[in-house]
């Protein structure tokens, strides 16, 4: 399973061994600020989050005006800033963890769009051969990028990324609703044929960071959710980090007092076996 930690500033692509050698489901990411040599939190505003794998994926925005994501073989790509892009005071911890599925499990596809305000919603193109009567697959995310454009940061109300019968939602907002943003999902539609797929969420309200108890065993991210219950405020830890029985979930400032409604939509997937 692919999986890095450490420190970064701005834009880094770091080394993920094994992220080549099946389709990446990403199973937690975690970012945070962290000032070098203070042990006082700190937040800023934010301008782009990028958790990207490598590996090949299919187009299906071409006309889109943001360019496909081109990850380098063995890497994937992190981002966490405001719009000094990786200043002194920039610098944050990250934590991100794929499993990784055989080719011929899943089909990866990347959808990108730029001039959302607010939050967006879009019907995904369906592939051929993707809708097998019976074997409906799943959504699950592979990696995402969102961003401000015109290089401008803000506070952050509301995060999400996930899917709902074919619709996609992106929300990247302040209180105001007001402000341009782009993004780009990854993600893969697994095959339910052959394979044992235990899907949930877990929501709930909480102030700071919050967990939960998960069935036993590995998962993988089918979408997320954050949204503060008032105001907006700068950030300073984002994330969601699967454990084999528990769920934990940050979305705060440095002062971790604010409340924010949650869900996490998760999925276990195992090889099916069958009785001889």
């Amino acid at each position: 399973m692919p999986n890095q930690e450490g420190f970064a500033k701005g834009f880094v692509a770091v080394d993920y061994p094994g992220v080549d050698d099946g389709v990446p489901l990403l199973s937690s990411f975690y970012f945070r600020y962290e000032k070098s040599g203070s042990s006082s939190p700190i937040d800023n505003h934010i301008n782009s989050i990028r958790v990207l794998p490598a590996g090949n994926s299919e187009d299906l925005s071409p006309g889109a005006d943001l360019g496909p994501s081109e990850v380098a073989p063995g890497k994937v790509e992190l981002t966490y800033v405001d719009k000094d892009d990786g200043s002194a005071s920039d610098r944050y911890f990250y934590k991100v963890a794929h499993s990784t599925l055989p080719f011929a499990n899943a089909r990866r596809f990347q959808f990108r769009d730029v001039g959302c305000v607010g939050k967006c919603e879009q019907m995904l193109p369906r592939p051929p051969g993707t809708n097998l009567p019976g074997f409906e697959d799943v959504f699950v995310l592979c990696g995402f990028k969102v961003f401000f454009t015109g290089n401008r940061d803000h506070h952050l109300d509301a995060l999400s990324v996930f899917e709902d019968n074919g619709k996609l939602t992106v929300e990247f907002n302040d209180k105001n609703d007001d402000d341009t943003f782009g993004y780009l999902v990854d993600y893969a539609l697994v095959r339910r044929l052959g394979q044992n797929i235990q899907m949930g969420e877990a929501s709930g309200v909480a102030t700071g960071a919050t967990s939960a108890t998960l069935p036993q065993g590995a998962k993988v991210i089918r979408g997320f959710r954050f949204d503060l219950r008032s105001s907006d405020h700068e950030v300073r830890e984002v994330g969601v980090l699967t454990r084999d029985e528990r769920l934990e979930v940050y979305y705060s400032d440095k002062k971790a007092d604010d409340r924010f409604n949650w869900f996490v939509r998760w999925a276990s997937i195992e090889e099916m076996v069958l009785e001889p």
